[in-house]
């Protein structure tokens, strides 16, 4: 008899749903394959995270904007419309994301700089085209609404500066596109060759003018060059004037001093040796008039002495302010070397005169030259200023002419850019977390997987519930496996 608990047991087993997806059955595989399901989840996890942050490399992206006119304009020759700007807006769709432009902005650009890799891979120059054909235009976008009639020119790229060029590029060259198609090449042409013409007559004045300026040493204007010579001419007749003044002077000292050398020199060395014996025989007789009486002899032959040497000094008539020959030597030579000092300052002062004498009547010449080409002078100058207002108004009706033709070809064209790309800050979101936690939640999935994988692929019976479900039969005891010691 099996015992009722047994059958009991047996029955709610049998009984209950999921069978081998019990709790307990889940539990109990994943207490048993733990470290199988950690190491699978880890390396999953790592191996998930490695490719994102290897191959989700920044992606920047930048756009420009161009304005479809919302009036039709005529393009063709019998004047017929160009069609409705969402027709403008299709065709140039199809034009700006066409290979001519795209190829052209690649080759301006260089595929070596805009996809490096495919440099290195391809050798083949048209595939090397083709495949940056190809991976340009999957990372070009051209939104466009008819409504607003903008048209909007995104592009990806590693690099932010060329994710802002070629969007920037594409525009103007399709933009160029359509002026070379459009519009006519003689507009201005004739305002550009009066304006050249203009020009060489210009440039002709200026150099006539030049070589005037050149050839009589004019920096200035005329009467500026006029102003400057006058005042020249006084400065230089005033400093004449100083110098002949100066010249007199020193004459006159030259003269006065020439005279006292001659005065001197007529002054005989008898006349210092006759003072000399006066003053010693005027000593001697004042020491001797001291000590005896005036009928001494020796006293009165001394006086005697005295009185024929002042008749003789009286009747030479030579007045001599020199007390000796020695003193009356020392002056003329301090006098001759003054007088050759002021001698040469006389030469200098000479040569000073000629020199702005000569230089006076230069000036003078170079006044009156400049009276006689006033004339010539006023009528270049005058021809320069014509041909500087003229040149100025032909090259503003030229200027003008350019900007019409600018607003007749943006009419023309209908199309124009309105926003240039910038680069982007930032690169664009590549959801690079979600894209993790996507991987995470693979890998928590895949470690679980394998651990029921394996626990099904043995074939072996581990659990009570297993039994019961398996051979339909009450298990009535469990006996525990101990490790041997």
């Amino acid at each position: 008899m099996r015992p009722s608990i047994g059958i009991a047991h047996g029955a709610s087993a049998r009984n209950s749903p999921g069978g081998a997806f019990a709790p307990r059955a889940v539990l109990h595989l994943i207490f048993r394959r733990k470290w199988l399901i950690a190491v699978v989840f880890t390396a999953c996890a790592v191996a998930v995270t490695l490719l994102v942050e290897l191959l989700d490399k920044p992606r920047y992206e930048a756009a420009a904007q161009m304005l479809v006119a919302p009036a039709a304009v005529p393009l063709s020759t019998d004047g017929r419309s160009s069609g409705s700007p969402e027709e403008r807006i299709a065709r140039a769709v199809q034009l700006l994301t066409g290979r001519s432009l795209v190829e052209q902005v690649i080759d301006d650009i260089g595929v070596q700089r805009l996809y490096p890799e495919l440099f290195e891979r391809i050798r083949d120059r048209d595939a090397l085209r083709m495949a940056a054909f190809v991976q340009l235009a999957k990372n070009l976008s051209v939104d466009a609404n008819a409504r607003s009639s903008i048209i909007s020119l995104g592009f990806r790229h590693p690099d932010p500066e060329l994710a802002a060029s070629v969007p920037n590029q594409l525009g103007e060259l399709y933009v160029d596109r359509l002026l070379l198609v459009e519009r006519n090449p003689k507009v201005g042409a004739f305002l550009e060759e009066q304006l050249a013409a203009r020009s060489r007559e210009l440039a002709e004045s200026e150099r006539a003018l030049e070589e005037f300026r050149s050839r009589h040493q004019i920096a200035t204007s005329l009467t500026e060059e006029r102003r400057l010579v006058a005042a020249e001419l006084a400065a230089l007749r005033t400093s004449l004037a100083e110098t002949q003044t100066r010249e007199g002077e020193l004459k006159t000292q030259i003269q006065a001093m020439s005279a006292k050398a001659h005065q001197d020199a007529g002054i005989p060395r008898s006349y210092y040796q006759l003072r000399e014996r006066l003053a010693a025989l005027e000593t001697e007789e004042s020491e001797l008039a001291l000590r005896v009486t005036a009928d001494h002899p020796r006293l009165r032959e001394i006086r005697e002495q005295l009185g024929g040497l002042r008749d003789r000094l009286r009747s030479s008539g030579i007045e001599s302010a020199y007390g000796s020959a020695k003193e009356q030597e020392d002056f003329n030579v301090n006098l001759q070397t003054e007088l050759t000092r002021v001698r040469s300052e006389l030469e200098a002062a000479t040569v000073r005169r000629f020199a702005l004498s000569a230089r006076v009547e230069e000036v003078r010449a170079r006044l009156k030259s400049l009276e006689v080409i006033d004339g010539e002078f006023n009528r270049l100058q005058a021809r320069v200023k014509s041909n500087e207002e003229a040149h100025r108004a032909l090259q503003s009706r030229v200027e003008e002419a350019r900007m019409a033709s600018v607003r007749d070809e943006e009419k023309l064209v209908g199309i124009r850019m309105i926003e240039q790309a910038q680069p982007p800050a930032a690169p664009v979101d590549s959801r690079k977390e979600a894209k993790k936690a996507l991987g995470i939640l693979v890998s928590a999935f895949a470690a679980f997987g394998a651990a029921f994988a394996l626990q099904w692929s043995r074939g072996r019976i581990e659990t009570a519930d297993e039994v019961e479900r398996l051979l339909e039969l009450p298990v009535l005891g469990a006996i525990v496996e101990l490790p041997l010691k």
